[in-house]
């Protein structure tokens, strides 16, 4: 029986919503690959992070699929754990693929990392949000991991997103931090975008090559997997 601590990444002004995020700190190492990657597959989240080492903050992230280097909303969640949970100060995180960089800033939780560590997903426009909330799913069958997006009002930066990604096993995503990056990047400009059934990511541009996603953690109920 394994406990998991649960958060909820990107959660609205109210603290509801946001995409949960399954944490379990294995400093011992206590499971393999093929146990994490089971545990992350009966979560039923779109990624579990494994602490490997809480004092170099080192961790491991794994879809239901797969490790992963990279996933917005589980390097914030796991930086609000420590944090809020832990009580630790926290300015950096190490990935599989290098630092990442993170800080608080007026009771949100931010990260800061490279483009390149994030996954390829295709962005697609659409032309109002009417025609994203009517969506059930990707609009076409070659799609297996899109972000569709519409402006609410361009001059405001707000957007209306929603995320699929059947082949990573994730049917649509609550809350798409690393895709939010990328949109922002290519868009080069802050964003608020309501994500899915009623989250909120800000994301923004950051150096060359980098970008910034945060918003607001909620605390959920822990998981028990067995």
């Amino acid at each position: 029986m394994t406990k998991l601590k649960v958060l909820r990444v990107f959660a609205n002004q109210s603290g509801n919503y946001g995409n949960p995020v399954g944490i379990l700190a294995d400093t011992d190492h206590k499971y393999n690959v093929a146990e994490r990657q089971r545990i992350s597959a009966a979560s039923g989240f779109s990624e579990t992070v494994f602490i490997n080492d809480i004092k170099t903050r080192s961790i491991t992230i794994f879809n239901p699929q797969g490790e992963v280097s990279f996933a917005g909303h589980a390097v914030v969640g796991v930086v609000a754990f420590l944090t809020q949970e832990l009580g630790q100060e926290v300015n950096s995180i190490s990935g599989s693929d290098g630092k990442i960089m993170a800080w608080t800033e007026d009771s949100l939780t931010w990260v800061k990392a490279e483009l390149r560590t994030t996954p390829p997903w295709w962005h697609e426009k659409l032309a109002n949000k009417e025609e994203i909330d009517k969506l059930t799913g990707p609009q076409s069958s070659n799609q297996d991991h899109v972000q569709v997006w519409a402006w609410i009002d361009e001059s405001k930066g707000t957007v209306r997103s929603r995320t699929f990604a059947p082949a990573w096993g994730i049917p649509e995503d609550e809350a798409n931090g690393s895709g939010c990056m990328r949109l922002a990047a290519t868009l080069g400009r802050s964003l608020i975008i309501y994500h899915g059934l009623g989250s909120v990511i800000l994301a923004r541009p950051s150096d060359p090559g980098y970008a910034e996603v945060g918003g607001l953690v909620a605390p959920a109920d822990d998981l028990i997997i067995r």
